[in-house]
């Protein structure tokens, strides 16, 4: 019980920093991803205490547990340290490391490295983890996940094909702790930022990397690390992969290609034909490596279309709106049994 009520408060303070210090200016943005952060938490919640896999349980714990005292520390120290430098240059205003910055086309490819950084990363856990079989105790092991995997990869059969469902379940808390560990290192880095005497070690980030409309809402890769870890929430990492690929590479090549050689704009958002269809066919092509033809066609598709209404009509950013739009309609897809 003890445990539970420490989770709610600990999802409560998250959700409640995440509302206090979100701009009023990009409500459709912060709203989709405070709807996006509140339904992982309660589908945690609900495998937590409801459906009750000790297994998972236990392990789920000290995971989320170790992340929550490492940050905590993390924040402490740096704080100490910080306030230490400030009592010797006798300024306690919040430190600004003045950081010259790139020119628009270097800034973009600058912020794509960061998403391509994540892709590999991801990529290096993801094989990585199959050389040691010891982290497997941290994952669920029992029938509950394999149907759980069964249905994310519309898998119709009985259990007969136990390796195949038991892989499956074992990268999707791969890639699932994962995508949590980087929503919350990023929300910490945000929160601490917006502060004016709490420190992340992370916090000159924003000064180099953030456009100047940027400095007073959150950073992109905010959106990016939610959009994404709402996708893996709920579809299998196959399809994850492709949709990362597609918000890695798609989006950077569209946006580097239309900045650098782009002629023709759309008139509504300053966006290039050369770079939106550019990005469409790179989407196609990186995402059928980890889906057949007729997903990465209907992602590359639906990317192409959100490229084009964002930022201009819609005020929403491509990074929240590609994997949560592609994982919804993936999983009506299996529900309504569309076959591609």
């Amino acid at each position: 019980m003890i445990y539970c009520l420490i989770l709610i408060a600990a999802f409560s303070a998250i959700s409640y920093l995440y509302s206090y210090y979100a701009a009023e200016k990009n409500f459709l943005n912060n709203a989709i991803s405070y709807a996006a952060l509140s339904f992982v938490f309660t589908i945690l919640f609900l495998i937590l205490f409801v459906i009750r896999n000790e297994y998972f349980y236990i392990n789920f714990i000290v995971f989320f547990f170790t992340l929550l005292v490492t940050l905590f520390l993390v924040v402490f120290i740096t704080s100490i340290i910080v306030f230490i430098i400030n009592i010797i240059r006798r300024n306690f205003d919040k430190i600004q490391l003045k950081i010259k910055k790139p020119s628009s086309i270097k800034l973009d490819l600058c912020r794509k490295l960061f998403h391509i950084i994540i892709f590999f990363a991801l990529i290096f856990i993801f094989f990585i983890s199959t050389n040691y079989q010891n982290i497997y105790r941290l994952f669920p092991s029992n029938k509950i996940i394999f149907i759980f995997a069964n249905w994310l990869t519309g898998y119709k059969g009985q259990y007969n094909n136990y390796y195949l469902i038991e892989e499956v379940g074992f990268y999707y808390y791969v890639i699932l702790y994962f995508f949590l560990i980087l929503t919350f290192v990023i929300l910490t880095n945000e929160f601490t930022r917006k502060t004016r005497y709490i420190y992340f070690p992370l916090n000159f980030i924003p000064n180099f990397l953030f456009h100047e409309d940027e400095n007073n809402k959150y950073g992109s890769y905010v959106y990016f690390a939610i959009g994404h870890l709402f996708a893996a929430l709920i579809i299998p990492p196959s399809v994850l992969f492709g949709i990362l690929a597609i918000s890695v590479f798609g989006d950077a090549t569209s946006s580097q290609i239309g900045l650098r050689f782009g002629k023709v704009k759309y008139p509504w958002n300053n966006k290039t034909l050369l770079g939106s269809s550019t990005g469409f066919f790179v989407s196609l092509v990186i995402s059928s490596l980890f889906v057949n033809s007729g997903y990465a066609l209907f992602f590359g598709l639906i990317y192409y279309v959100i490229d084009l209404i964002t930022k201009k009509p819609v005020n929403i950013s491509d990074n929240l709106a590609v994997p949560i739009i592609c994982a919804i309609l993936y999983n009506l897809i299996i529900v309504f049994e569309v076959i591609f």
